[in-house]
């Protein structure tokens, strides 16, 4: 009788952890999001299963007879003026609907549908550390992620390294600071090396 009333007991407690889920399988979660986003970007997994608890990010979990419901809001941090319109730009690199107005504004030579997250990244990286403020424009060059900068230079960055390579294009401009106005452009795709391209008076 005791082993019954024991077995009962974790029988119902399992039971009861499926029902209003601790425990959920992935087709059992429905989620809700302003971005893309999958179940193991917010959830814990243990085996074939989902925690319901301890979330890998701030999310608001309503529980359901066998079924997780989460909503998760990726919050904007930069709106940025495309030729088509103004969209907000998350800390992850999605694009979403136009956020507060109170959001630094950058802007684009390019339509939205242009936009890839190797331009995010780079606009993410500038916010935090305190560079939008030498981007006028975002460009596209030859497929790679570009900017002119606030003295009209085109700098060609490419894709990644971003730090290495603002780093360079900063010490760049230090070292030819009494020159500035003659660049045409400053290309960092090249080892890392800022190869400079003067104006036809330079």
């Amino acid at each position: 009788m005791k082993k019954l009333i024991i077995f009962l007991i974790i029988a119902g407690s399992i039971f009861f952890l499926f029902l209003y889920p601790i425990f959920a399988f992935s087709e059992n979660i429905k989620i809700v999001s302003n971005v893309p986003v999958k179940v193991d970007d917010l959830l814990r997994k243990v085996g074939p299963f989902y925690l319901g608890v301890a979330p890998l990010r701030e999310i608001q979990i309503t529980r359901k007879l066998f079924r997780l419901e989460i909503t998760y809001y990726e919050e904007p941090v930069i709106n940025i003026q495309f030729k088509d319109g103004i969209f907000a730009l998350t800390k992850t690199g999605f694009l979403i609907e136009k956020g507060n107005l109170n959001l630094p504004l950058t802007f684009a030579n390019f339509s939205s549908s242009s936009y890839n997250k190797l331009m995010g990244s780079l606009i993410i990286y500038c916010k935090d550390n305190n560079l939008l403020n030498i981007i006028k424009s975002l460009e596209i060059f030859g497929g790679d992620v570009a900017f002119v900068d606030k003295n009209g230079i085109l700098v060609i960055i490419g894709k990644g390294d971003y730090e290495l390579k603002m780093n360079e294009y900063i010490k760049a401009l230090e070292i030819l600071s009494k020159r500035v106005k003659h660049i045409k452009s400053i290309d960092l795709r090249f080892n890392l090396q800022a190869v400079i391209a003067w104006r036809e008076n330079g």
